[in-house]
């Protein structure tokens, strides 16, 4: 997926509160919303996952399974620790995993 890059912000494109445009850095218009009230925060949602985007190099579906694949290691940290049956094998292996998936996601 190629998409613009660089910051954009919401800007009003009518004088009557109700239009509204997400605005690239370059002054180019990414996409318009009129008319109806959660179109303004609609507009916000959608300039501030573009500049996440660029931020991160990570679209928002791409971080918000990150996010979930991280929790995910860091409850298996967790309960390899305070499993009573568990073995300080089992916890530095979760580690192990853990510090390996972050360093696939920091790269």
């Amino acid at each position: 997926m190629k998409h613009t890059t660089g910051k954009c912000a919401v800007s009003f494109s009518g004088s009557d509160d109700f239009s509204f445009a997400v605005i690239a850095e370059d002054g180019g218009s990414i996409c318009h919303v009129t008319k109806w009230s959660e179109d303004k925060a609609n507009a916000n949602l959608i300039a501030e996952a573009f500049n996440v985007a660029n931020e991160t190099g990570y679209t928002p579906r791409q971080l918000a399974n990150q996010k979930a694949e991280l929790l995910e290691l860091l409850e298996n940290i967790v309960d390899a620790q305070y499993d009573p049956k568990g073995s300080l094998a089992s916890l530095n292996g979760a580690v192990r995993e853990a510090r390996e998936k972050i360093k696939k996601s920091i790269l």
